[in-house]
């Protein structure tokens, strides 16, 4: 089983040193390369408006556009720990058993907006770039499509659980049996309370393993009951439904 994850806007400084290379499983054919130098130059050389739109921010922090500018040499996190957003909160990764940490580490995808895909156990340098932010050509969905032949080789037959935002599937679709939890309340779909739930749903899977998806309660101490699943081709959808 392989969790396909989106990254959120919001992480941490890193504090740990570089002291080699960056070094990733998915090369992308040179896109990632080709990124990241086009990405430093814009940081370097683009006025405070231009970093202003790649980064989605209303307000330049020189602390950050410096972390920004050197990415070869900036300080480094494991990027499931660099990543804060809520469902990154909601997952608990430090407060997983050792072995569930390391489950994660090897099993989850994560689509960041810059490196590319990678695992979760990837070092990476602290970044910002806003989700679908576009400059000369570059443009995420396509980017991440670079690694598409890399990533279908490296899955196989396993079973995916796709977590991923709405905004991320059109970048990679598997080709192998795909769950995907879609959540509701009072009948309407929610996403702000989803990406708190796809973190909890990556730690149940974290914690009990393959089972855990094939059954009807991995969500019921959430207050979150799963009332379906309809199926179309190798996508399996589960609704589920929050009774809070």
């Amino acid at each position: 089983m392989k969790i396909l994850l989106a990254p959120s806007e919001s992480k941490i400084f890193p504090t740990h040193q570089a002291s080699r290379a960056l070094e990733f499983i998915f090369q992308g054919g040179g896109a990632r390369g080709r990124t990241l130098e086009a990405y430093e130059e814009w940081m370097r050389q683009g006025s405070e408006a231009e970093i202003l739109r790649l980064w989605g921010q209303k307000r330049l922090e020189l602390e950050a556009l410096g972390f920004c500018q050197n990415l070869a040499h900036s300080p480094r996190e494991k990027a499931i720990r660099l990543y804060n957003g809520v469902a990154f909160k909601a997952l608990e990764y430090e407060t997983l058993p050792l072995e569930a940490q390391e489950w994660v580490d090897h099993s989850t995808l994560i689509f960041s907006n810059l490196f590319g895909i990678i695992l979760a156990k990837e070092e990476i340098p602290y970044y910002r770039l806003k989700q679908g932010s576009s400059w000369e050509g570059f443009e995420t969905r396509r980017y991440h499509q670079a690694f598409e032949a890399e990533l279908l080789e490296w899955l196989g037959d396993e079973v995916i659980v796709d977590l991923r935002a709405e905004f991320y599937h059109a970048s990679f679709t598997p080709l192998s049996p795909t769950y995907r939890p879609l959540f509701y309340q009072r009948g309407k779909k929610v996403s702000h309370y989803a990406k708190h739930y796809r973190g909890r749903f990556l730690r149940q899977l974290a914690l009990r393993g393959e089972e855990a998806l094939y059954g009807r309660n991995i969500l019921e101490e959430e207050g979150v009951l799963l009332k379906g699943i309809s199926v179309k081709q190798n996508l399996h959808l589960m609704e589920f439904e929050l009774l809070h």
